[in-house]
């Protein structure tokens, strides 16, 4: 394995570890945090790394979180990002508006990893880690590696939006950003979390092997099905979806920002995810989405939540450092 600093990403990295030390900083406070009262102080460490088997030869593509003794740490390899931003430049020729973009993608995927770390997810693993892109072993619970990913969606929708929210109250999406409406900035930070997910569809693809979270009757999976690969994390599209929609009801009803749900929702039905382009017909549409447009995705995720909240987030209460809800 061959690890070295990213001197490339030297300053993405650098911009996207304020946002990440000022949460966790706002987690540590105990006025803020009652939780954190009798734990010590721990440092959070985020870096882009250059990731490969062998010096410039196989870059992973990849992000961690890992728990240790006196530190959390996140990773995000260098070609992950590289492809982020490849991916928004070549699609985006604004290039304010792609580098909004590619920072709302970067620091999704950083707060996802934060959330396996103070929700406790790493504590639970015997390597005290996670991967965001790991295949199952024969004897896995999906169902609960999949809950746990889920949360971390979750919890890195809410942070991402409680980004925007800021930038949006003291106008720093105009006079920073550029943005003369809140709606395209709000419609941009939708762009980037596709953006990621994207690149997560893609990766699906190439490794030619099926990620689901439905059993064949509907029901929560739990182990490996025979003959047949999978992933402990939800079908990316799956994952797109109920992330854009954390978001834009987290926006709603916590800070009152109309939702922007139809427009989010034409781009996941058009040609392009990212950016739209020619829209689905409804053939293709029900071809493609059918487990979204029939409702039936909705009913599975809402009955993986109530499974967490009756089973899961017990294991994870002696280990969470912030409210598990």
């Amino acid at each position: 394995m061959y690890i070295e600093s990213s001197f490339r990403y030297k300053q993405i990295q650098d911009i996207i570890n304020i946002t990440l030390q000022d949460y966790y900083s706002f987690v540590y406070n105990p006025t803020n945090n009652p939780l954190i009262e009798n734990l010590s102080k721990r440092d959070l460490l985020f870096k882009i790394e250059r990731h490969g088997v062998a010096n410039g030869k196989y870059p992973i593509i990849n992000a961690f979180s890992i728990y240790k003794a006196t530190k959390d740490v996140i990773i995000i390899t260098e070609k992950l990002v590289e492809m982020i931003e490849s991916i928004i430049f070549n699609s985006e020729p604004d290039n304010n508006r792609a580098a909004c973009m590619i920072d709302t993608a970067i620091s999704y995927c950083a707060f996802h990893e934060m959330g396996h770390l103070l929700l406790g997810h790493c504590q639970i693993q015997k390597d005290m880690r996670m991967c965001a892109i790991e295949n199952t072993n024969e004897n896995t619970d999906i169902a609960i590696y999949q809950m746990l990913e889920a949360d971390a969606d979750t919890f890195a929708a809410k942070r991402l939006g409680e980004k925007m929210v800021t930038l949006i109250f003291d106008d720093r999406y105009k006079s920073i950003l550029g943005y003369k409406s809140i709606d395209i900035f709000y419609e941009d930070i939708l762009k980037g979390i596709n953006a990621f997910f994207y690149i997560l569809m893609y990766l699906e693809l190439l490794e030619a092997k099926e990620s689901y979270m439905l059993t064949s009757n509907g029901e929560i999976p739990k182990g490996r099905r025979h003959n047949e690969a999978t992933h402990d994390h939800p079908p990316a599209i799956a994952r797109c979806y109920y992330t854009g929609k954390t978001l834009i009801e987290h926006l709603y009803y916590q800070f009152q920002i109309p939702p922007k749900e139809k427009y989010f929702m034409e781009i996941l039905y058009s040609s392009d995810y990212l950016f739209g382009g020619i829209e689905l017909t409804s053939m293709q549409k029900e071809k493609k989405f059918n487990h979204i447009t029939d409702g039936s995705f909705d009913e599975t995720f809402n009955a993986m939540r109530q499974e967490w909240l009756l089973n899961t987030c017990k294991i994870l209460s002696q280990y969470s450092r912030i409210p598990v809800f």
